[in-house]
C-alpha cells in the first residue's frame, strides 16, 4: 500500500524511492507458464489462511510473495485481462496489479540488497541499486539539487505500531 500512496504525495515526474529489504528473495526464474503461477497463488492464499499453527504457514505466505513477484512482471494490459476474467487469486492478482500500475505511471527507483538489477527491471523499477545514497544521487542529480524528499519511515523517538 505504501508505494501505491506515495504515488498521490509525489509531485507530476517527481521520482519514488523505495527502500525494501529482499534479503530472504527468491529469484523468478523466467518462463514460468501464468497458469502456473495463478494456480499457485489459489494454493498459497488456502494454505496460509489456514487457522494458525500450521507449520508450513511461513512457506506458503513466501510462495504467494514470489507468485506475486512473478506477476508484477508481466505488462499491466496482461495484468488487466486476468483480473477483468477473474483468473487466479483476486487479492494477489490485485496488488500485483496495482504496483505494476503505480510502476509504469511513475519513475520509482529501488533500493535493496536481494533482487537483481535484471529483476526489478522486469517488475517495472527505473532504476535499482544497494544503497539509499546512490539512488538518493540519482534522483538529486535528474531533479535538482533543491528537489523536495518527503520520507514515509518510522520517525526516532516516535514508538511505532507491532506488527
Amino acid at each position: 500500500m505504501q508505494l501505491e500512496l506515495a504515488t498521490r504525495v509525489v509531485r507530476p515526474g517527481g521520482i519514488i524511492i523505495v527502500c525494501a529489504s529482499a534479503a530472504d528473495h527468491t529469484p523468478i526464474l523466467p518462463g514460468r507458464p501464468v497458469d502456473e503461477t495463478l494456480a499457485e497463488l489459489v494454493e498459497c492464499t488456502v494454505q496460509w489462511t489456514k487457522p494458525s499453527g500450521d507449520a508450513n504457514r511461513a512457506h506458503w505466505a513466501k510462495r504467494d510473495l514470489v507468485c506475486k513477484e512473478e506477476l508484477m512482471r508481466l505488462p499491466l494490459e496482461q495484468l488487466s485481462r486476468i483480473l477483468s476474467r477473474r483468473l487466479g487469486e483476486p487479492r494477489s492478482t490485485t496488488m500485483s496489479w496495482s504496483h505494476r500500475r503505480c510502476l509504469e505511471q511513475n519513475r520509482v527507483f529501488l533500493v535493496t540488497e536481494g533482487v537483481s538489477s535484471e529483476e526489478a527491471d522486469a517488475m517495472g523499477f527505473a532504476y535499482y541499486a544497494r544503497t539509499f545514497e546512490d539512488t538518493l544521487a540519482k534522483a538529486l542529480g535528474e531533479l535538482g539539487q533543491d528537489a523536495r524528499v518527503v520520507v514515509n519511515g518510522p520517525v526516532l523517538g516516535i514508538p511505532q505500531p507491532a506488527g
